[in-house]
């Protein structure tokens, strides 16, 4: 399956949900009233308008524990999240995630 992109993207697979979020990715796709459009099997998107909210979105994740940017073989790739311009595509590089139009499918 895949997810439905719009505006800046913020990807992150249910599994780092469920081990971060108190009671899991359910409980948040409900507290957070997430639409079934943005959320599958294996990934949940948080979207923003705009890079200041984007930047809320990725440091509220990271002092959960998510880890977002590491450096591997001299290139910066994103790890636990993926940040997706839906016109421009991923932002930096993300192995488990593809791209096609306005649509991220997880490819493990």
């Amino acid at each position: 399956m895949s997810i439905q992109l719009k505006d800046f993207n913020i990807i992150i697979p249910r599994a780092i949900v469920d081990s971060l979020y108190p009671g899991g990715s359910l409980i948040l796709i409900k507290e957070k009233k997430i639409p079934e459009s943005f959320y599958d099997e294996n990934l949940i998107r948080f979207g923003a308008a705009d890079t200041l909210e984007i930047g809320n979105i990725i440091e509220e994740w990271t002092a959960r524990g998510l880890r977002d940017i590491r450096k591997r073989k001299g290139q910066r790739t994103w790890i636990d999240l993926c940040l997706v311009d839906t016109e421009e595509g991923l932002t930096l590089p993300c192995k488990w995630i593809k791209i096609e139009k306005d649509r991220a499918e997880y490819i493990g």
